[in-house]
């Protein structure tokens, strides 16, 4: 299965260390950016809304009630991380950048021992555990301050575990079970790692350590399950039936290989390239490569993002674990995919050299900071309630986040329609002091994406445009803003 005998020429060596210097170099500058200047959008507000809530004794608020509106298809863990780490007087954002950057530290070396278990030599296997995790999803997961590396952490040693099991006894189904189990209890995606070792002691006779690791996970997804759904006062179980599909629809979820490849061929070349040449090379030695762990893990992943990919909102921090699972693939296959010398190493530093250009260059460019800041400080003059699209807002100063996520809303329009009825009602009654969006002028936006139904119309209807920082844009009660200017004629220019 690995290369432990492989002996590369120098130069390559040398290449693929520098690529991987670089990615490690990049991944610091944007923590370190993230730490100075937080960029985050509406979706880190909804992982802030979770954690806010956590903090004032409610997990998972209703989708209506006193409170506000609720509805969210996150999973806990993050959330009461960072919600422990506030109490412990870090900030929301400082709180999640440091559990990212843990967990980020966490995989690498995870992956780093995976591969050397598969027998990967060395200076590969510390290449391709940086390739693995150092993504630009992973970037972009761990400087947006969202929950998705925690889970990889997670899985990677549940893995590394699963596979001391085969010689080391139950002890490690063990470890590998709880690994799982808290994996799974940051992002459900994070269960097919757990299945696909689980197919992958079937597939090579060790139904034994399958039947106890299976037995192991579904004992400890009940005892998470049961422990949320009673946490949450019964809300936890409706809440992930009805918000989990994303409200695609049928024909979206069908559509979800195609965008898949359009978003990792747009996104993640370099994931694009290594899920396309580890799939190739799958299909045409499968005989002898199919009941590998690595290729189970593809295989499973790939089917898992392709699925998700059939939900609206799906952007390239999905790409994460296809990425991982196809890196560990190519390193463990290094010579079959090897075309010339030196081809692959550089690939890898071209990537690593766009990374900071790309992404760290462009994220200390953003204008997001400074215009949020603003917009938060504006807020402070604000005293009655507010419908802030992005949830974050009136959390950075202290003040209840009357909405929890806004792309809910719009998914929710016709499963919980008195969430609309509620809205509707407000809005109509001018009860908000202030609405707060972030998309205006974005076509469909508000339509599709975010609120759905007549919630943009309605807020045209009752409020006028008051201030707007960057794309932050204030809208207060008719009755209580100053008339907006009318134009004037071109003779009084």
């Amino acid at each position: 299965m690995g290369n432990e005998e492989l002996r590369l020429p120098g130069r390559e060596y040398a290449l693929l260390g520098l690529a991987a210097l670089v990615v490690l170099i990049a991944h610091a500058l944007g923590a370190f950016l993230a730490y100075t200047q937080p960029v985050y959008d509406h979706a880190t507000g909804s992982w802030f809304v979770l954690a806010y809530d956590i903090l004032n004794g409610t997990l998972y608020r209703p989708f209506e009630s006193d409170a506000g509106i609720g509805g969210s298809r996150l999973f806990p863990l993050y959330p009461l991380l960072i919600a422990g780490l506030v109490r412990l007087g870090l900030d929301y954002v400082g709180a999640g950048l440091l559990i990212n950057l843990a967990s980020w530290i966490s995989a690498v070396g995870g992956a780093y021992v995976l591969l050397r278990q598969l027998e990967v030599q060395r200076m590969l296997a510390g290449v391709f555990a940086v390739f693995a995790v150092g993504s630009f999803g992973t970037l972009m997961t761990m400087t947006a301050v969202r929950g998705d590396l925690l889970p990889v952490a997670f899985v990677l040693w549940g893995v590394v575990a699963s596979l001391r099991a085969r010689s080391g006894g139950r002890l490690f189904l063990a470890a590998a079970a709880v690994l799982f189990t808290l994996g799974m209890a940051a992002k459900v995606t994070a269960l097919v790692w757990p299945l696909a070792v689980v197919l992958y002691f079937a597939v090579t006779g060790r139904t034994r350590h399958a039947a106890i690791l299976s037995g192991m996970l579904a004992l400890g997804g009940a005892a998470f399950v049961l422990v949320v759904q009673h946490a949450s006062e019964g809300r936890f179980i409706d809440m992930m039936l009805v918000t989990s599909d994303g409200g695609g629809g049928l024909l979206r979820f069908l559509r979800g290989p195609i965008y898949l490849e359009m978003m990792a061929r747009g996104a993640d070349p370099l994931c694009y390239l290594a899920t396309g040449a580890g799939l190739f090379l799958l299909v045409t030695r499968f005989r002898k490569l199919g009941s590998s762990l690595v290729a189970i893990l593809l295989l499973s992943v790939t089917v898992m993002t392709a699925a998700i990919f059939g939900s609206r909102g799906t952007i390239q921090n999905h790409l994460i674990d296809i990425n991982l699972a196809a890196m560990l693939f190519v390193a463990t296959r290094y010579l079959d995919i090897r075309a010339k010398p030196n081809l692959i190493p550089l690939v890898l530093l071209f990537y690593a050299l766009v990374i900071p250009g790309r992404y760290d260059y462009q994220y200390h460019q953003d204008w997001d900071h400074g215009f949020r800041t603003e917009a938060e400080n504006h807020l402070r003059s604000i005293d009655g309630p507010v419908l802030s699209e992005h949830p974050g807002i009136p959390l950075a100063i202290g003040r209840h986040p009357f909405l929890a996520d806004a792309f809910m809303v719009s998914n929710l329009e016709h499963k919980r329609p008195e969430i609309h009825a509620r809205l509707q009602a407000e809005l109509e009654a001018r009860t908000f002091d202030a609405v707060i969006l972030s998309h205006v002028g974005e076509v469909g936006w508000y339509e599709e994406i975010h609120f759905g139904g007549r919630i943009r119309e309605l807020i045209d209807e009752h409020y006028v445009r008051d201030r707007n920082f960057g794309r932050y844009v204030f809208f207060r009660p008719k009755s209580e803003a100053e008339p907006e200017p009318k134009p004037r004629a071109p003779d009084e220019a």
